[in-house]
């Protein structure tokens, strides 16, 4: 056996040797995938998951999770009745989460919560928010909340507000009269809010905008499109200065920085000479050991990974990846010291790749899923010193699943969702959110169930199930009335869930050997949780 294909040997053993586990949290709302409902924006606020969700009764709906069954349950009805209040855009200020949604009487509102039924309410009910969708109408500066609203007067133009209605109010009508300049795209620069206004005299003309809080300081930062709107997207901040991409008549879609005045607005460097397309652009914008790191083409090369220190000279191709096509560098995220992202060589397929900043620094990572098949495919995340994205090897049942690493071939672990029955092959259906210490995400893992709200527990399960090495008995299976157990090591403790995962039985034990009464469970599959000494097995059982 060579040494690539004993490492995949090695992989796929050890995936059933050490796992975290994906565990329902509760079954919001019953009737299986057909009902076509799935928890919504997820966010943490004060060490709890607040999220839309649709139990089938009160439409989608303000709900909150601590990661409990007990703890999962409706806020507030904002939209009384089955309608649906479909909260988004969540952001915390001043203690308070703060959101849009539809309360009923014919347009959306900002509303504001503390977590409690009672001190869930509309904040500035004479303000109509713009809504273009989560992370795009409120941000936050020097203790103010920007955002985008119709006063019935001004129509849609810049507000803030220092979470009082006293300290409400407009900071510039920028488009006058009844037109209409919807700021939206918020994003921090320094002391200021940097945004883009979509309209002009009633116009399109997407250009970027900068205010600190007053109607002085509230101005267009530079008209770059020239004839045209230059929507400028993917900001990120290196230094003192704010990076993103914009589009122009005479060089089309590349990539610029600011430093917040009209002379400071400069173009990086015509990457693609030219007008070219204007889709292709510079992506995922990535500051990284003082560079910025972003996917583009040049008109020689395809889609691939550069890097600059904002100068025209040092703006350069780090590598080509996919000599053949295009690599597409995406979901570029730094760990240990290394940037990581999803690439694809044209050999291996999509994977995860990782680079030092160098040509001969930048290298596949593993081939998860061997051969040109995809193997890594999105949202990369690191948490607690582990390195999270989804992605699918093959070997694993479970199909698209969450992967961690610490930075090593040999730490690369799936996570199971454990008491499942698998019926799915694209399961993970949101990114990780973080709250109190646990990670949540949506996912659908069985058809019945449909998609819903999973946690990943905290600890490292050993899941062994090589019982011919173990010497691990247990029968019948199926099973009517007594289920046996023998074992080389001393069995402490034995769990018996349900496939959605809830506890339904708990005996402790000292010895080698059990007799278990299964006589009162009803019919149907169940996984037993066994803990010995320094070692848990998983299996699964059939109730007669």
């Amino acid at each position: 056996m060579n040494k690539y294909y004993f490492i995949l040997f090695f992989l796929a053993i050890s995936n059933l040797v050490l796992s975290q586990n994906a565990i329902l949290v509760k079954d919001i709302h019953p009737g299986g995938f057909e009902n076509g409902f799935k928890p919504t924006n997820l966010y943490n606020f004060n060490n709890k998951l607040f999220f839309g969700a649709n139990e089938g009764i009160h439409g989608n709906e303000l709900w909150v999770s601590d990661g409990t069954e007990d703890g999962t349950h409706l806020i507030k009805d904002l939209y009384p009745g089955p309608e649906s209040g479909n909260p988004n855009s969540f952001i915390e200020f001043n203690g308070l989460l703060y959101f849009i949604a539809n309360s009923g009487i014919g347009y959306n509102n900002i509303w504001k919560t503390d977590g409690t039924n009672e001190g869930t309410e509309i904040f500035m009910p004479n303000l109509i928010p713009y809504n273009l969708g989560p992370g795009k109408v409120m941000g936050i500066v020097n203790n103010l909340m920007f955002f985008s609203a119709d006063d019935g007067i001004h129509g849609v133009e810049l507000w803030a507000t220092d979470g009082t209605v006293e300290g409400t109010y407009l900071v510039k009508n920028i488009d006058q009269g009844t037109y209409s300049s919807v700021p939206h795209n918020f994003f921090k620069f320094n002391d200021n809010i940097v945004f883009n206004v979509l309209y002009k005299n009633g116009q399109s003309n997407i250009e970027p905008w900068i205010s600190d809080g007053t109607e002085q300081g509230t101005n267009l930062i530079k008209n770059i499109g020239g004839s045209a709107s230059s929507d400028p997207q993917n900001f990120a901040q290196m230094g003192d200065e704010l990076f993103f991409s914009a589009r122009h008549s005479q060089s089309g879609r590349e990539l610029w920085k600011t430093d917040g005045t009209e002379i400071g607005t400069v173009l990086v460097k015509d990457i693609y000479p030219g007008a070219g397309n204007p889709f292709f652009g510079p992506n995922y914008l990535t500051v990284f050991n003082n560079k910025l790191y972003f996917n583009m083409m040049d008109g020689t090369f395809d889609r691939e990974l550069w890097h600059t220190d904002g100068t025209q000279p040092n703006t350069i191709i780090l590598k080509n990846i996919n000599p053949s096509y295009s690599s597409d560098p995406r979901y570029l995220t730094e760990y240990n010291n290394q940037l990581f992202f999803i690439a694809n060589d044209g050999t291996h397929g999509g994977e995860l790749w990782f680079t030092d900043g160098t040509e001969q620094g930048t290298q596949l990572f593993y081939d998860l899923y061997p051969g040109h098949f995809v193997g890594a495919k999105k949202n990369l995340i690191v948490y607690n010193g582990w390195l999270y994205f989804i992605g699918t090897d093959n070997y694993t049942e479970f199909g698209d699943n969450w992967w961690k690493t610490d930075g090593t071939v040999e730490s690369l672990t799936p996570i199971y969702p454990l008491y499942s029955n698998y019926t799915s092959p694209f399961p993970v259906a949101s990114k990780i959110v973080e709250s109190n210490g646990k990670l949540f995400f949506v996912a659908c893992y069985d058809t019945s169930i449909g998609f819903e709200l999973y946690v990943i527990e905290d600890e490292n399960l050993n899941l062994h199930n090589n019982t011919s090495k173990l010497d691990f008995k247990f029968y019948p299976n199926p099973v009517d009335d007594f289920l046996y157990l023998e074992s080389e090591f001393l069995i402490k403790n034995i769990d018996i869930y349900s496939t959605l995962g809830h506890k339904i039985m708990n005996l402790k034990n000292n010895d080698t050997s059990l007799r278990l009464n299964m006589s009162t469970l009803k019919k149907g599959n169940y996984f037993l949780k066994i803990t010995g000494t320094d070692l848990t097995v998983i299996k699964k059982i059939i109730k007669n």
